[in-house]
């Protein structure tokens, strides 16, 4: 397996991937270079009994590859309520149409698509995923077809970042306590990918005006750059620091480094949780830069 992911992840490189999520074995795959860093959506349950009927001018029709950009456009508006999405791409989004596995529907208003789901069942369980919907009407559309699909199922909704305001009342709620796997193989590069983003949030910061350099450290090795009115210097790698504080820096354990960067917490979080993060005198920096991020992912399989 190791010799696998080894390929695996050399084929990555080669391509230019900076960001890797997995599902899969409990633990296992922390010793590949992932961590649990996205967490999963709750679920809500909507009991067989009490799904809504088909609303008036609304249909539901099953989706197919020839779907694939309509459903995509459907799903901006969930995507919106998140930080960090992380999105199948259309290769992809034509395979779990075909698949016999799940079901995916769009739900159109007057011939107009409109809302979408795509149903998995596992014996008598019926769960809904990529729910995209902009309004109760559109909710009960697809609950409705879904229904038909799977008669006297309960249907357990991922309840996304975007739907959650829509679904509100609608049957029970759990806590899921799940989290994708996730991975950046290179720090340094993936920061210098995401400098935009960065640079936003410094300059609507009170570091807005000021200047200076950074480090942040990682132990076995370090990570600086520097900051000027708002904008922000290349970030570059150098040796590790096992007293980063002292240096006037922070320190940041590396395997913590993908959920400081698009895990739940941001750097105040996982400060509280682990002593090896720690921010000194950048502390304040450190929560602009890093902090505490919403994500909606689209997965293959139910986590």
């Amino acid at each position: 397996v190791r010799r696998q992911f080894d390929h695996h992840h050399d084929d990555l490189r080669r391509r230019g991937e900076a960001f890797q999520v997995i599902v899969g074995i409990p633990y296992f795959y922390r010793r590949f270079g992932y961590e649990y860093a996205l967490r999963v959506a709750d679920w809500r349950t909507a009991a067989a009994g009490e799904i809504p009927a088909m609303p008036d001018g609304w249909s539901v029709r099953p989706a197919s590859g020839i779907d694939a950009a309509t459903v995509a456009s459907l799903q901006d508006p969930m995507r919106a309520a998140a930080g960090v999405v992380v999105e199948f791409a259309p290769d992809l989004a034509r395979f779990v149409f075909d698949s016999p596995v799940y079901e995916t529907v769009i739900a159109a208003y007057r011939g107009e698509p409109a809302a979408t789901g795509r149903l998995y069942r596992d014996g008598d369980d019926a769960y809904v995923l990529d729910f995209a919907a902009t309004g109760s009407d559109g909710i009960a559309a697809v609950l409705a077809g879904l229904a038909g699909m799977a008669p006297g199922c309960d249907l357990t909704i991922l309840e996304r970042p975007g739907l959650r305001p829509l679904l509100a009342g609608t049957g029970a709620a759990a806590t899921s306590g799940d989290a994708y796997y996730a991975r950046i193989a290179d720090p340094v590069g993936f920061l210098n990918a995401v400098r935009p983003e960065l640079e936003r949030r410094l300059a609507a910061s009170e570091f807005a005006t000021a200047s200076g350099e950074a480090l942040i450290s990682l132990y076995t090795s370090s990570i600086r750059f520097s900051y000027n009115h708002g904008s922000l210097g290349e970030f570059t790698a150098d040796r590790g620091e096992q007293a980063p504080v002292s240096k006037g820096g922070s320190g940041v354990a590396p395997d913590q480094f993908v959920n400081l960067l698009v895990g739940p917490h941001g750097f105040a979080g996982l400060a509280d949780l682990h002593p090896e993060i720690n921010g000194g005198r950048q502390q304040a920096m450190m929560e602009v830069l890093f902090p505490p991020q919403v994500s909606d992912v689209q997965s293959w399989v139910v986590p």
